[in-house]
Parts: structure tokens; C-alpha cells; sequence
């Protein structure tokens, strides 16, 4: 299954992304939602797992960054 398409979604999602004051926040659904909504993408179940999979492989590598 070719995923590059999703990693382009996953950057431009992450160009928008908010922090707490301490880090970033995760990628929630109802943003992913929006996003897609936005810009006319259909987001399929699998392609949303690995958005978040990729969101979390972003905040350990963050967070490992600030030990």
C-alpha cells in the first residue's frame, strides 16, 4: 500500500498544530476531521490510524528531544 500521500497530509496537518506551553498537542479527530474537510480530501479509516500513528511516533521522538 503506498502511504506517501498520507505523510504529505500528516506535514501539512503538523503545519497547523498547537502546543501547551510545555509541548506539542496530538492530532486529534475532530482536527483531522476538519482538515479534511477543508481541503476536499476523504480520509479513509486506515489512512486516519496512521495519520495517528505517525502523530505518535512524532511526540515520542519531541519529547525525547527535551531529555
Amino acid at each position: 500500500m503506498e502511504a506517501f500521500h498520507v505523510w504529505a497530509w500528516f506535514c501539512d496537518l503538523h503545519s497547523a498544530r498547537t502546543s501547551n506551553g510545555y509541548g506539542w498537542n496530538p492530532l486529534s479527530y475532530s482536527e483531522i476531521t476538519a482538515w479534511g474537510k477543508l481541503t476536499g480530501e476523504r480520509v479513509r479509516r486506515h489512512e486516519v490510524k496512521l495519520l495517528r500513528q505517525l502523530d505518535l511516533l512524532f511526540l515520542a521522538e519531541a519529547a525525547d528531544g527535551k531529555k
